[in-house]
């Protein structure tokens, strides 16, 4: 099923025990601010739907978007080869932060948060290649390199459900 989530009913989410959302990141990231481009800010309509709903909630984005910094996740902390910081607002209970190491580099070009270029094998150099970013992250289903450069790695939501 496809909708647009804020034409869904009110009765919609009661089916469920917890909503994870990611409105679309291009309105705070980097990049809108270096091309002076123009991105729609879904975050606060999708905060204050969640906020009706009554449920325990999640909303994911970029550093940069105003979210409650409950909880920050970076691929290095889960031995993930993917510089990846992303914030977390969580409503309804509580994640522990796990340690986050001190990254080794970063790449030169400053588009580590961005386009996830990934460490080399043995911490050596980096790669923007498709297949080193699906490894980096442990996503092997988005063939699209555009998609893979939104994309949150699976072990950050791992993370965050072992704590309900």
């Amino acid at each position: 099923m496809h909708s647009d989530v804020f034409g869904l009913s009110e009765t919609f989410f009661q089916k469920f025990d917890l909503i994870h959302a990611s409105p679309p990141c291009q309105h705070y990231s980097w990049s809108a601010k270096r091309w002076s481009k123009e991105f729609p800010n879904l975050l606060p309509a999708t905060r204050r739907l969640l906020q009706r709903t009554s449920k325990p909630y999640i909303i994911e984005n970029v550093v940069g978007a105003p979210l409650r910094k409950d909880l920050v996740l970076c691929g290095e902390m889960f031995g993930l080869r993917v510089i990846r910081h992303r914030i977390f607002e969580i409503n309804g209970f509580t994640v522990l932060a796990p340690l986050h190491p001190r990254h080794k580099s970063s790449p030169d070009n400053g588009l580590h948060s961005y386009y996830a270029c990934v460490a080399g094998h043995g911490g050596e150099g980096y790669s923007c290649k498709l297949e080193d970013w699906q490894k980096a992250m442990n996503i092997d289903w988005i063939t699209n390199k555009e998609h893979l450069t939104q994309a949150i790695p699976p072990a950050y939501s791992e993370y965050i459900a072992q704590y309900l």
